[in-house]
């Protein structure tokens, strides 16, 4: 099984993509990506060429602040399937 992990960042912080595979129990890193001072759109459509080559059967999207407009332009726009959003949190909580 082959999981993308995507975290948009701000206009500070990276937006940030890991690829991660497992095999018999193993989870193997396949790559890590940052874009740093890049437009979404821009961004999307780099997800969208790498999902083109070597698709995903996951792709977990956080949508905590900016990631609402990636969510939406991955899943409906570019038709990404299997892009499951998250909502992450600093503190644990019951």
């Amino acid at each position: 099984m082959r999981i993308a992990g995507l975290d948009p960042g701000k206009k500070r912080d990276s937006f940030s993509f890991v690829g991660i595979e497992i095999k018999n129990d193993n989870v193997c890193v396949l790559g890590v990506k940052n874009w740093l001072h890049r437009n979404y759109i821009d961004v999307e459509q780099d997800i969208v060429k790498i999902d083109e080559k070597n698709p995903f059967d996951h792709y977990v999207l956080e949508i905590n602040n900016t990631g609402e407009h990636v969510f939406e332009s991955l899943a409906y726009q570019h038709r990404l399937q299997n892009v499951i959003p998250v909502f992450t949190s600093r503190e644990l909580k019951d």
